[in-house]
């Protein structure tokens, strides 16, 4: 018995009614049903993955059908789980926690914060379903649907080209901190990072705890290895296409590929990150993802005029003002930008709205730099 007295503090006996019967509970016939490890595995599915019907627990790697069958009759009987027969002919049936078998989960949790103390790579199973993940037959070879993470403007999933609607916002959370790293993120530092009120050993419980509770489909994203956990090689995510982008028009060279000036380009710069999370891990993300984002379209507005491309340049520059409506370079581009079109009343409207709205806010005027590019088409005593 794994279990020692864990439960002891468990009303000694009482009656839960399951199915259309009644069975007698106490916390040493509870212990008995658990027995071993699959049953632990059995009530650890049901109370993170919301299991219910007999394939749901197939799912446990290495149980056999008939181990999981006496394990499922053996917890009902127990009345940690409920048994409701199938409706239709032949349909197996269903396993629902009950009231009591809902108690366990903080002893489950103790347990796994337990063993994983006492080992540097935990190989425990609520984190050893994270590295599988549904496989597609083609020409012979089973190959893994194309998982697609959504960052910019808001959060979204995509396997094998299909949206997916019902995302829980406990993994949104998961899957977008680990999109936001390129490299795998030790689970003690990103535990402390996503419940940084709670203490450490209880940062830690939680991690492991929203790991069981991710969706199925977020789950074929998400890889457990030795140097902590990360999105699977194979997953594609658009903040880090964005990322390089970025990086590429940085650059002090002016060799950029076509691509890069284009609308997509300026698109994928324009959006933002973590919108709806206002979480401090999630602003410093969306501020650190700004500040680069606003240099690289002021960057590619800069090369666009420079190739004369003054509606693109003008499009970028303003994407750049939307993003940081108090930074005076992008209206610095986008003057220069009307001013090259010839376009001389717009150019003298952008900067008399930039003075308008930074003498509101912040009682300051433009800097000398940036009136001198108005200050020969600017009427005298104006």
């Amino acid at each position: 018995m794994i279990w020692g007295h864990v439960m002891s503090e468990l009303p000694a006996f009482t009656r839960i009614s399951v199915g259309d019967s009644r069975v007698h509970f106490s916390p040493e016939r509870a212990l008995e049903a658990i027995d071993d490890r699959w049953g632990l595995l059995v009530l650890q599915r049901a109370i993170f993955q919301n299991a219910h019907s007999f394939e749901d627990f197939r799912a446990i790697v290495g149980i056999s059908v008939d181990v999981l069958d006496a394990r499922l009759t053996a917890l009902a009987g127990a009345g940690l789980l409920e048994r409701v027969p199938g409706v239709n002919v032949g349909e197996s049936a269903s396993f629902y926690l009950t009231a009591r078998g809902r108690t366990i989960e903080p002893v489950i949790l103790a347990l796994s914060s337990w063993r994983d103390s006492w080992t540097e790579t935990p190989e425990d199973e609520v984190v050893a379903h994270l590295t599988m993940h549904p496989e597609t037959e083609m020409s012979g070879q089973k190959l893994s649907p194309q998982i697609e993470v959504n960052l910019l403007g808001g959060f979204s999933i995509r396997i094998g080209g299909e949206s997916l609607f019902s995302v829980s916002l406990s993994s949104q959370r998961l899957i977008g901190f680990l999109g936001a790293h390129s490299h795998p993120v030790p689970r003690a530092m990103m535990a402390t990072r996503l419940w940084p009120d709670a203490s450490e050993v209880n940062a830690g419980v939680s991690l492991r705890s929203a790991l069981s509770r991710l969706d199925s489909a977020s789950r074929t994203a998400v890889l457990s290895s030795p140097g902590g956990l990360s999105l699977q090689p194979s997953v594609s995510v658009d903040l880090r296409d964005a990322r390089l982008l970025a990086s590429r028009l940085m650059k002090s060279a002016n060799i950029t590929q076509p691509l890069d000036l284009d609308d997509t380009a300026t698109a994928l710069l324009s959006a933002d990150i973590f919108p709806d999370l206002y979480e401090a891990w999630a602003i410093d993300e969306a501020d650190d993802w700004r500040h680069r984002r606003v240099n690289a379209l002021e960057r590619q507005a800069e090369r666009l005029l420079e190739t004369d491309r003054w509606a693109d340049a003008a499009h970028a520059a303003r994407a750049a003002i939307k993003a940081e409506p108090l930074r005076e370079s992008p209206y610095a581009i986008l003057i220069r930008t009307h001013l090259a079109e010839g376009n001389q009343s717009q150019a003298l409207r952008v900067f008399d709205l930039y003075s308008a709205l930074l003498s509101t806010d912040l009682q300051l005027r433009p800097t000398v730099l940036l009136s001198r590019l108005v200050q020969d088409i600017r009427r005298p005593g104006v």
